[in-house]
């Protein structure tokens, strides 16, 4: 492969000390063969130590700061999309860490599927502190409250009839696609307390729309840390209120009509949904009671959002 440059990619806010968990792990990175790597870290609207957590590593990574002032994951991404010199961008978030060959794997994916658009790979999961015993049950049910991705054992080709598709904590973008297509601003995640996203979901639907091509890896693997505030019960009933208010913002942008009729039928069901978790947890088996529960909180999150949307 010809000499190519890498921008290894994370926007930030307000996390710094995961953030410098994650940049040691950085720093234990391994250069492809003729790869140049560019790190390229976007604080997004930080009021904490970022500053001081980023200047601390300067003499171990060539670290390049762009600062964001519009609060926003899809903000900080495209601020991404305007700072970075690479010919690919690979993106993590920052409370991940990654391993030693984690640039040398997407870059030997590039090899392997010549004019590929973008990449995808597995995210894990590690609890941090003292777990709740519900905690093995949510994550079969509600992997993705915990950015646990796995959507197949092999490589494989993803196509438009695909529903699993990358996060945003493990992906790999070709530059000269990313100049093309950028992050919706109206999806994705503004500030701690929110958790809504679709932001790169949206855009990997915009690619294969397009004709373009992708791949699932099943390297490289990254691990996602959890930290005990987000392993309660009103975490993953944000999580997944969170979810359907994405969904319906999704089907904005996607141009899917508006009906009171489907709202009636919202509204039926989180009536429906409501019964039978009190039904479930009367047995206080979490295989039981916590399924519906987020289907409770997902129903309610779609109920919302398509209220306001109808209403406007």
């Amino acid at each position: 492969m010809t000499h190519e440059k890498i921008t290894v990619a994370v926007c930030t806010h307000n996390r710094c000390d995961s953030l410098a968990r994650l940049l040691r792990s950085f720093c234990e990175l391994r250069t492809p063969d003729n790869c140049e790597i560019e790190f390229l870290v976007v604080a997004n609207k930080c009021t904490d130590s970022t500053a001081e957590v980023l200047s601390g590593f300067s003499s171990s990574i060539p670290i390049t700061v762009c600062v964001e002032d519009e609060l926003g994951i899809a903000a900080a991404r495209n601020a991404v999309i305007d700072n970075a010199s690479g010919h690919w961008v690979v993106w993590t978030d920052d409370d991940l860490t990654v391993g030693k060959d984690w640039v040398i794997d997407y870059h030997g994916a590039v090899g392997r599927y010549d004019g590929s658009a973008f990449f995808g790979a597995p995210i894990e999961p590690v609890f941090e502190g003292d777990t709740p015993d519900w905690i093995e049950a949510a994550v079969r049910y509600s992997p993705s409250a915990y950015a646990k991705l796995m959507i197949a054992d092999t490589d494989k080709a993803f196509t438009l009839a695909d529903n699993d598709l990358p996060y945003g904590a493990n992906m790999a973008i070709r530059m000269a696609v990313l100049r093309q297509f950028r992050f919706e601003t109206a999806l994705g995640r503004k500030g701690q307390g929110d958790l809504t996203g679709g932001e790169e979901v949206l855009l990997f639907r915009q690619l294969l729309a397009s004709g373009y091509h992708g791949w699932w890896l099943q390297k490289p693997v990254v691990t996602h840390w959890i930290d005990e505030g987000r392993q309660t019960i009103d975490y993953l009933k944000d999580y997944w209120y969170a979810v359907g208010l994405t969904e319906n913002t999704l089907d904005e942008a996607r141009n899917i009509e508006r009906s009171s009729n489907r709202n009636w039928s919202k509204k039926l069901s989180v009536a429906r949904l409501r019964v039978q978790l009190a039904v479930a947890q009367l047995t206080g088996d979490p295989d039981k009671w916590l399924p519906v529960l987020c289907n409770l909180m997902l129903e309610k999150g779609r109920l919302a959002n398509s209220l306001r949307r109808y209403r406007q």
